[in-house]
């Protein structure tokens, strides 16, 4: 199994793992102390009672969740390492972390990459991103495709876009969370893609209209959509993602699917994307 398009070796209880051949190893350091040549973020609210902020030096970057735990990756090593310092979070809570939050964070970051607050699925071998703001319908379209339509996940929540070859979909991990609980990382699927693929469309979701229709977005706003999701606010990325942004918005389709906030309708939703797929 692999997360993010690494072979992982790690001593979290319940992450998969290879000893053997891993490209990224996530292993405990109590010890960890940080140097006095750090640059230190404020702390900032992820949710009302969570707070996070951001420690850099050359060699490290540390995502610290306020009295949970520490997250470090280091920049110049290779296989790449994650090394995490509990203070009271338990395993699974420091793998969500990880999963959910750090390793977009890095490969937007660090790995020249492009990450959208958004989930992918796979569909005839080429990936469908789904974009959304929280709870407006991508995990649960997501997981209807995936359970029920013979889709494969490839992402849910951060959808990794690399640009090695085209605009490529790199899938993260084989959970996705479709209903809403926090610091979950949702039901675990059997049809997880591995390897990336490449990224056919982007469907922007808009709930709360009288019935269905799909539009391709065009100019300014198909790039501004695109820009809104985005999941990462950190100035020094801007220059970068700026020329992600553009490569995607020259190269791959974008759609506006409007819908009723209506599940029951669910199926004729994604029936609209395969219809406009097929165009």
């Amino acid at each position: 199994m692999e997360y993010f398009g690494f072979g992982i070796y790690s001593d979290i209880d319940g992450m998969e793992s290879n000893p053997k051949g891993y490209e990224l190893q996530i292993v405990s350091n109590s010890k960890f102390c940080i140097d006095n040549d750090c640059v230190t973020s404020r702390w900032h609210n992820i949710y009302e009672d969570t707070r996070v902020r951001y420690i850099d030096n050359p060699s490290y970057f540390i995502f610290e969740i306020e009295n949970d735990c520490q997250l470090i990756w280091y920049k110049d090593l290779y296989p790449y390492k994650i090394e995490y310092k509990i203070y009271s979070a338990t395993p699974y809570r420091v793998k969500y972390w990880i999963l959910h939050t750090f390793l977009p964070l890095v490969y937007e970051l660090f790995l020249d990459s492009l990450v959208l607050h958004a989930s992918s699925i796979e569909i005839d071998g080429k990936a469908v991103s789904i974009v959304a703001p929280s709870m407006g319908g991508k995990s649960t379209l997501a997981y209807y495709a995936v359970d029920k339509r013979g889709a494969g996940l490839i992402c849910d929540e951060s959808t990794v876009l690399r640009f090695e070859s085209g605009v490529l979909v790199t899938p993260t991990h084989p959970y996705i969370r479709y209903f809403r609980k926090r610091f979950h990382l949702g039901k675990k699927v059997d049809n997880f893609v591995q390897g990336s693929i490449e990224l056919d469309s982007i469907i922007v979701l808009q709930k709360g209209e009288n019935r269905i229709s799909i539009s391709k977005l065009k100019g300014i706003e198909a790039f501004k959509r695109l820009l809104d999701a985005t999941l990462i606010d950190m100035g020094r990325l801007e220059k970068n993602r700026f020329e992600k942004l553009l490569r995607v918005y020259e190269n791959i389709d974008i759609y506006l699917l409007k819908f009723p906030d209506n599940i029951d309708l669910i199926s004729d939703i994604f029936d609209t994307i395969l219809h406009i797929r097929k165009k």
